[in-house]
């Protein structure tokens, strides 16, 4: 007969998972001179629950447990949100260092600092009060990491899209910015933004969103789409033209040059400066249908085909 080790294993660490819980339940139920001893009571005895429920104040320690952990947990959630933004979003010298260094302060245990912590307590009077239980208990490293590796799994788009260019500046869900320099030393500044940069076709509840651009010669083409705020709708697009390097735009103001779903998610090939290498002289366009990927709740149709559309133009 074969026998089948992993469900002997689990067995076995769900007894090692409850012995625990039953050493506690059977010790309640001991005599005081019984508690360290191990295996049953030599008799059984409710005055251990008893003393609990009726001789000391159980309602008003479980008050004090609930207002310290209500208050340690709003706090330094309000506390470490910020920080873990700090170090999961912006860029500042020495952040880094920062963050290994508050994260070293791990490899630090509790009964280390128990004692230092008793004496600041001391000092500022603390004792016997829930400032005592609270402030110590508020600042923890850990509790930075783990929002800043979840603010890290958050895609920097769900900031843009619908919610401005950048942090800094008034709404504008669409800009067009020139970025002048060399690498390594390279600024920037906003061109065109808002209104100035095609038309929201779907009304509310959608924001502009760009998807390709090419140059040809002195003239820029950038494609624009309608996407939905919760990122599952493209019902829209169109293409607008700009000959002084971004900062004005032209385009059709009557209807949306692509419309129903079809062909609303636009990019272009890219064959190097102006064009300049496309074999056949044309400019390569290629989108999809039905939506711009696999929708959340299948409200529109998931894309099945790819489209491709060449415009010949004149190489200057």
């Amino acid at each position: 007969m074969k026998i089948r080790f992993l469900p002997i294993l689990a067995h076995v660490l769900a007894i090692i998972a409850v012995l625990p819980l039953l050493w506690i339940v059977i010790s309640a139920l001991k005599p005081a001179e019984d508690v360290f001893n191990f295996g049953w009571p030599s008799t059984w005895t409710l005055d251990n629950l008893q003393y609990v429920l009726l001789k000391i104040p159980l309602p008003r320690f479980m008050m004090n447990s609930a207002i310290v952990a209500v208050v340690v947990t709003v706090v330094a959630l309000f506390f470490h949100s910020m920080a873990a933004y700090a170090l999961a979003r912006l860029r500042f010298p020495g952040r880094g260092i920062i963050f290994s260094g508050m994260m070293s302060t791990l490899l630090v245990s509790l009964p280390v600092i128990l004692v230092p912590l008793f004496l600041v307590a001391k000092q500022l009077g603390l004792l016997d009060s829930y400032a005592g239980l609270i402030v110590p208990s508020i600042f923890h490293a850990f509790g930075i990491f783990l929002l800043r590796q979840y603010y890290l799994n958050i895609p920097r788009e769900l900031e843009e899209d619908g919610k401005g260019f950048s942090l800094d500046q008034d709404f504008a869900d669409i800009a067009v910015s020139e970025i002048t320099g060399s690498p390594g030393n390279l600024s920037g500044a906003t061109i065109s933004r808002g209104d100035q940069v095609g038309s929201i076709w779907s009304g509310a509840g959608y924001s502009r969103k760009p998807t390709g651009m090419v140059c040809v010669g002195d003239t820029m083409y950038l494609a624009v789409q309608d996407l939905a705020l919760d990122f599952n709708d493209v019902p829209a697009a169109t293409i607008l033209k700009s000959t002084d390097h971004g900062r004005t735009w032209t385009w059709g103001k009557r209807k949306p040059m692509f419309s129903d779903h079809v062909f609303t998610t636009i990019w272009f090939a890219d064959f190097g400066r102006g064009g300049a290498l496309a074999p056949d002289g044309c400019v390569y366009a290629y989108g999809l249908d039905g939506n711009w990927r696999d929708s959340f709740d299948d409200t529109v149709a998931d894309p099945q085909s790819v489209f491709s559309r060449t415009v010949r133009t004149r190489r200057t």
